[in-house]
């Protein structure tokens, strides 16, 4: 009995539901799913491409725990544990999380969230329920996409050098975001009303910061480890970040109403806005790099042209001499 009753407490604490309930033992793949469907602790509605975890329980040796398709949404209920080799949760584009749940994401050697995408107008929103990933390289990876975290709890737990990777990475309304390796971003970062405590992973920075960092409505605090942070007015790379929310009490959604705070709205702005800001840059450095190019072939051309009239004027004057 008390081995029963030690095996449950551990089971609980790893975020496991239920220790008396079979795990599904193969990777829960909506890719293709064209109706309605529904299994043990999950439903996928098809109309609305939503899919609702109420207690689900993935334990898989397969790459992939749950694959969903672009442009889908997870609703957390209740106590929800997803477990694979590669990553454990997987999206083939633009993916939204909510909900009043949980997720655990565990991948002893890969990837907690894996967003694949090379648009960089796509996103992975987590704006609800409280998220927990153990992950063996990267808690949360979208190389081309939007990151955003906001009105959640998070704890990400990796081996690896990166807590998340993204092209724009946004943390707003967050009562507690925890993370034992590097926050980085490519193009823009903003961290906004929320309560953080960061560490990088042997003595690297807390935060990979792109030159469009902006922070919000909180206070800073860096320094070598978590016992030793002061406060700072600027982050200058310190391998220990613990921030707080200057913000007192919450102002609802405008979009989602009641229990969902503002600071979703503004992400939601701050992130659209730097898509078109990236989706406009792209293009126009590319056709800048063409112009460039079309003009060096030019004046290569031209001075192709000058060289071998140049040839022709010294091969007649040779003749008429002879």
């Amino acid at each position: 009995m008390a081995a029963v009753l030690i095996t449950a407490l551990l089971l609980f604490a790893a975020g496991v539901p239920s220790a008396a309930k079979d795990p599904i033992t193969e990777t829960v793949n909506m890719m293709q799913v064209n109706q309605n469907t529904r299994g043990e602790g999950y439903y996928w509605h098809n109309p609305s491409d939503k899919m609702t975890l109420t207690d689900v329980y993935i334990d898989t040796a397969d790459e992939f725990g749950l694959k969903m398709p672009d442009k889908s949404y997870l609703v957390l209920e209740g106590n929800n544990y997803i477990r694979a080799s590669k990553a454990a949760l997987f999206c083939e584009g633009e993916l939204q999380v909510s909900g009043t749940g949980s997720l655990t994401l565990v991948s002893d050697e890969g990837i907690g969230v894996l967003i694949n995408t090379t648009k960089a107008v796509k996103s992975v929103r987590f704006i609800g329920g409280n998220i927990v990933i153990k992950a063996g390289a990267i808690g949360v990876q979208a190389l081309y996409a939007t990151a955003s975290f906001s009105n959640c709890t998070v704890d990400i737990t990796t081996k690896g050098e990166n807590a998340v990777t993204a092209r724009i990475l946004l943390i707003g309304g967050c009562p507690s975001f925890k993370a034992n390796a590097t926050l980085s971003a490519d193009y823009k970062m903003n961290i906004s009303a929320s309560a953080l405590e960061v560490t990088g992973a042997n003595g690297a920075p807390a935060l990979v910061t792109p030159d469009n960092f902006t922070v919000n409505d909180i206070a800073m605090s860096a320094g070598a480890d978590i016992k030793s942070v002061s406060a700072v007015e600027e982050y200058a790379g310190q391998t220990a970040l613990v921030t707080k929310s200057t913000v007192s009490g919450i102002t609802p959604s405008i979009i989602f109403g009641e229990g969902v705070s503002v600071a979703v709205d503004i992400l939601i702005i701050i992130g659209f806005l730097a898509v078109i800001a990236a989706v406009i840059a792209v293009p126009a450095v590319r056709y800048r790099r063409r112009i460039a190019a079309i003009k060096a072939g030019k004046s290569e051309a031209g001075r192709s042209a000058r060289a071998q009239a140049r040839a022709q004027r010294q091969a007649k004057r040779e003749k008429k001499n002879g």
